[in-house]
């Protein structure tokens, strides 16, 4: 009679070790960087194209209205403030939802489209509190003037509690601030999340 036998005596070889996967979730710090890098890249793009557009309409006012030349000192101003809202708010925002992507509510390859849209608007509403902190910090420091007598006008804007109603203006302004950057923050979440899920793809060809 003829077939295969298999011999209890000879035992399988043990299967080879598969080759460690790519990370495919933002609680790893690289992902979760990338991710922020691409949002505050996007942010400070969007808002250089405000700033240009700006400029360019007052400087046909300008000349509509007999100016005859672009505002110098005004332009200087849009770009100065320009700068400081980068440093002061957007690379806070930005901050804010690397924090929640890797510490608070990590996003992975595997969740569905509806986690992904929930984590990503927990992150900016991480984001829109940081970036609040950070311009109430901003502006806290920028009150404690030192010049005046020490104990006369040193700190005006401390002393006359201009600091505690900024301070409420600041939380009133969390809400607003999420909801206007909810669009670009989940956009980018889940161009990281489908970024994540074509890994393992690219790894293996």
């Amino acid at each position: 009679m003829s077939g295969t036998t298999s011999d209890p005596s000879v035992k399988p070889a043990p299967p080879k070790p598969h080759p460690p996967k790519p990370s495919t979730t933002t609680a790893n710090w690289r992902t979760a960087l990338l991710i922020a890098a691409v949002l505050a890249a996007l942010l400070i793009a969007l808002n250089i194209a405000d700033v240009v557009v700006t400029i360019v309409n007052d400087s046909f006012y300008q000349f509509e209205s007999g100016g005859g030349s672009l505002d110098l000192s005004l332009a200087s101003s849009y770009l100065s403030a320009f700068v400081g809202s980068v440093f002061n708010f957007w690379i806070p925002l930005a901050a804010g939802v690397f924090l929640s992507l890797k510490f608070i509510s990590p996003v992975s390859s595997q969740l569905s489209i509806a986690a992904v849209l929930l984590r990503g608007l927990l992150a900016t509403a991480v984001g829109a509190v940081l970036a609040q902190i950070a311009v109430l910090i901003t502006t806290f420091l920028g009150g404690l003037s030192l010049t005046g007598p020490i104990f006369g006008a040193t700190f005006p804007q401390v002393i006359s509690g201009q600091q505690g109603l900024d301070f409420f203006y600041r939380l009133s302004s969390v809400l607003p601030t999420a909801l206007h950057n909810a669009p670009t923050v989940v956009l980018v979440v889940i161009l990281g999340w489908l970024w994540m899920r074509r890994v393992p793809l690219k790894s293996a060809n």
